[in-house]
C-alpha cells in the first residue's frame, strides 16, 4: 500500500436532492494518475454550482453515489507519473480548481494544469 492509499472522509450523496441528501462517509482515497497530483484538502468551498450538482441540474449530471465540490485548497501529498515542477509538501497553499473536482473529501486528485499557488504560499 502506498502513502496515498487508504481511506478518507468525504461528503457524498446517493440520490438527487438538496443539502439533506449529503452524508459523511469514509471512501477510498484516490490515487494520482499520470499528470495529476493528490492534494490533502485544508478547506473546501460550497457554492451555487454544488447545490445544482446535488439536484442534478448542473452542466454535468452526477454519477451516483458522488462527491460534490468544485474548489479546494490544501497541500500536495503525492505526485502521479510524469509530474514535474511540483513536489509533495512543497506547496502548502495549493489551490485546485476544476469543473467537478469532487473536492468534498479530505483528499482529491487534480490535473497539474489546475494547480495554482495561493497568494502568500
Amino acid at each position: 500500500m502506498t502513502a496515498a492509499q487508504g481511506l478518507m472522509k468525504a461528503i457524498r450523496f446517493h440520490r438527487l436532492g438538496g443539502p439533506e441528501v449529503v452524508v459523511a462517509e469514509e471512501v477510498p482515497r484516490p490515487e494520482p494518475g499520470p499528470g495529476t497530483v493528490l492534494v490533502h484538502n485544508a478547506v473546501m468551498g460550497v457554492n451555487f454550482g454544488d447545490l445544482a450538482f446535488l439536484r442534478g441540474t448542473y452542466l454535468v449530471r452526477p454519477k451516483l453515489p458522488d462527491i460534490p465540490g468544485m474548489e479546494a485548497a490544501g497541500t500536495i501529498i503525492a505526485l502521479g507519473p510524469g509530474v514535474s515542477g511540483l513536489s509533495a509538501g512543497a506547496c502548502p497553499g495549493v489551490v485546485a480548481r476544476r469543473l467537478l473536482v469532487n473536492s468534498g473529501g479530505t483528499s482529491l486528485t487534480c490535473a497539474v494544469a489546475t494547480v495554482f499557488s495561493a497568494p502568500g504560499a
